[in-house]
């Protein structure tokens, strides 16, 4: 199944309506009370620039979230903007840090993939591209 997701019920009507014939399905869900019919239910997640919107304090249950999505087999990609461990954390988008992104293996990921990147918007931005997949120990 391909699942669209969005908080925004504003925006899943939009995509009803321009890709009706789509084999996407759509759904209004927040990522910090999801649906518990998404656990371990998806075998590729993908995570755009969500978790750099959040506050710090609401990071953790939001990885956490994500990480739970994925299904034992799956595989999890992170693309978000990047920054070291010691520079400020900026305004919002907030960068996200090296040791946040940790936080996936913690919750039994492990790193396949981490490409750290500037891309080519004027002036260059940082960014993190990283592919995760289900530990087998876990």
């Amino acid at each position: 199944m391909l699942l669209l997701r969005d908080i925004s019920s504003t925006a899943i009507k939009e995509c009803l309506r321009r890709f009706e014939s789509s084999r996407v399905c759509y759904e209004v869900a927040d990522l910090l009370a999801p649906p518990s019919k998404w656990l371990a239910a998806f075998d590729f997640v993908f995570e755009s620039y969500t978790l750099q919107v959040l506050p710090p304090e609401l990071r953790f249950a939001a990885t956490s979230n994500l990480r739970n999505f994925v299904a034992p087999s799956g595989q999890l990609l992170v693309i978000a903007r990047g920054r070291e461990e010691l520079e400020p954390p900026g305004e919002m988008p907030y960068p996200l840090t090296k040791g946040e992104l940790n936080l996936f293996e913690n919750l039994g990921l492990t790193t396949e993939l981490f490409e750290d990147y500037f891309d080519d918007e004027i002036p260059p931005v940082r960014r993190f591209r990283v592919l995760y997949s289900v530990s087998e120990s876990r």
